[in-house]
């Protein structure tokens, strides 16, 4: 799964294994990436609409909150 930020200037990107990637556009290089292994199979990856949060979540019943800037996890929220 892969989802354009609010401004377009960047692209979230979540594979199977876990793994969280910042692409340029422009360019499709990864800026940056992040392993979440409990991830694995993930399903669910927006932005929000003023593009300073990410939402990330899959199988493990949890959604994890990313800070867009600083390109890592903030918070984890338990869905069940």
């Amino acid at each position: 799964r892969a989802v354009w930020s609010p401004d377009g200037r960047e692209i979230v990107s979540l594979d199977q294994g876990g793994n969280v990637r910042f692409w340029n556009p422009m360019t499709l290089e990864v800026q940056s990436e992040n392993a979440v292994p409990l991830l694995a199979s993930g399903s669910a990856l927006d932005w929000s609409p003023d593009g300073k949060w990410i939402a990330v979540g899959g199988p493990a019943s949890q959604l994890l909150i990313w800070d867009a800037a600083l390109r890592r996890q903030v918070r984890e929220i338990p869905l069940e």
